[in-house]
């Protein structure tokens, strides 16, 4: 019950954040700017459908992931004033009081996200040149937003960690986008943003669809 309470704060506190409602206004300007654009073409000119979604998904891995970061990385130490205090005069404890925000948080950012993807997945399966298939959607759809799950509970467990939130939010900064050479030195560059962004075209194109390797062409034949 106190859980359950906890939970629905913090889904009216996070509807009720400018933080929020000024990404949600900014993704969707970005969504149909992008999505118009690269559709919106000769038709001789059509773009694969899959680097219209990877464009799409690029985003939350390295634009929209400040917007994350600073949700997460901001949810606990943002009231670190005034936890004590309300775990002392509720019936709930220290427990229940993060996994309240980490699943508000969860639940509204990936929301957000399937939305997205789910729009851009479908105008660019519609309009594009499609070179995909329902399961490599799912699967590059799928991967991302696992990283976006990992990167908001990254964020969530710094706000613990430190009492700072600008500390919380530098250090996340940092993990994220200097993660990249960190892993390349280690030999583990698959686990970067940066491998993601790279492979996510391959991994969103179906495999079995024949590829052009080389042509010519004349003023009658190709």
């Amino acid at each position: 019950m106190a859980w359950t309470a906890l939970f629905t704060t913090e889904l009216l506190a996070l509807c009720r954040s400018w933080v929020l409602r000024g990404w949600l206004i900014a993704l969707s300007l970005a969504e149909f700017v992008t999505l118009t654009h690269a559709l919106l073409r000769a038709p001789g000119n059509a773009v694969p459908a899959s680097t219209v979604l990877a464009t799409t998904l690029d985003g939350f891995l390295l634009v929209w992931s400040i917007v994350i970061i600073v949700l997460g990385a901001g949810s606990v130490s943002l009231e670190s004033d005034v936890i004590s205090d309300s775990i002392l005069s509720r019936p709930c404890t220290r427990t229940q009081f993060i996994s309240a925000k980490f699943a508000s948080r969860v639940l509204v950012v990936v929301s957000i996200y399937l939305v997205c993807s789910l729009v851009a997945g479908f105008a660019a399966w519609r309009y594009g040149a499609n070179d995909m298939t329902p399961m490599t959607i799912a699967v590059g759809v799928g991967t991302v937003g696992l990283a976006v799950v990992l990167l908001l509970s990254l964020g969530i467990m710094l706000s613990v960690i430190f009492n700072n939130t600008v500390m919380a939010v530098a250090s996340m900064l940092l993990v994220w986008y200097v993660a990249s050479p960190v892993f390349g030195f280690l030999g583990a560059d698959y686990l970067s943003p940066t491998s993601l962004v790279r492979n996510l075209p391959r991994m969103l194109k179906d495999p079995d669809q024949p590829q052009l390797v080389d042509c010519t062409a004349s003023q009658s034949s190709i």
